[in-house]
Parts: C-alpha cells; sequence; structure tokens
C-alpha cells in the first residue's frame, strides 16, 4: 500500500499522530486525503464559485456567459471578478451577464435588456443616466419601452 501511494500521489493516505501509537489510541489516528485528490470537494461554496469562474475564464471562445458570478463569493473576489469581465470584455469576448445585483449589471455592461413576465420590454445603452430605479421599474412592468414585449 505504501508503494501505491509513492506511485501515485493522488490516493488517499493516512497519517498517524506521530506522537502516539494508534495501536494502543486508535482515537489519535486521523486520515487526511491528499489535495490532489479532489481539491474542489473540501472549499465552502464561495470559494466553489471562485473556481468555476476563474476555469471560465481561461475557456477558449468568444461568448462567455455568467449567471450570477459573484453571488456568494467575498468582497475580494467580487472586485477580483468583475475586473476579469471587464478585461475580458476589452479582449473583444461577448459577454452574457445575467445577475440579480443591479449595481453590478450597470457597472458592467455596455447594453441591459430588462425582462418582465417573460419578455423583453427594455434595451437600454447602459450610461450614467441608467439607474437601479429605472431598472426597477422595467422589471415590476410599470414601464416598458415601445415597440417592445
Amino acid at each position: 500500500n505504501s508503494l501505491l501511494n509513492r506511485l501515485n500521489p493522488r490516493r488517499s493516505r493516512s497519517i498517524s499522530n506521530p506522537c502516539s501509537n494508534p495501536s494502543r489510541n486508535p482515537s489519535r489516528s486521523r486520515s487526511i486525503s491528499s489535495p490532489y485528490s479532489n481539491p474542489s470537494r473540501s472549499l465552502s461554496g464561495g470559494n466553489i464559485q471562485k473556481v468555476i469562474v476563474a476555469r471560465e475564464f481561461k475557456a477558449p471562445g468568444d461568448l462567455l456567459v455568467l449567471n450570477q458570478p459573484t453571488r456568494g463569493v467575498d468582497v475580494g473576489a467580487i472586485s477580483f471578478i468583475h475586473s476579469k469581465i471587464l478585461e475580458m470584455r476589452s479582449h473583444e469576448k461577448a459577454i452574457l451577464l445575467v445577475s440579480a445585483d443591479l449595481n453590478e449589471l450597470i457597472s458592467l455592461s455596455d447594453r441591459i435588456l430588462v425582462m418582465h413576465k417573460g419578455k423583453v420590454v427594455a434595451s437600454l445603452s447602459n450610461s450614467p443616466k441608467v439607474t437601479e430605479q429605472e431598472l426597477g421599474l422595467y422589471m415590476l412592468g410599470l414601464k416598458k419601452q415601445e415597440g417592445l414585449g
């Protein structure tokens, strides 16, 4: 078994507390999985989200679809994800961003489509005059652009 572990570092190994004899006190023995076996298994939800986002930023292609990319991550990760989105946009990658965070949409989007009851009710070129309040009116169906929906 130890030869197999040396040949394949991805296998789990049982490591005993060096200060005790596990045969006399089995509770002092602990099993530690190699981080190479399945590193995402021990991550929190927010850290899993970071791993997925990082993987997708590296994926080839001209279109990046992001659904709630910053939900559940810490403030530092949000800043990093936002900067990566802007970087991808500057490299001419098309980005479809779906987010419940209106501030995130306003700060990252060139164009915002607003839907109400499954229909597009607004198509806005992002500018400083687009506000969360205006988007909210469209989202609630209280405002609608002509020719849409």
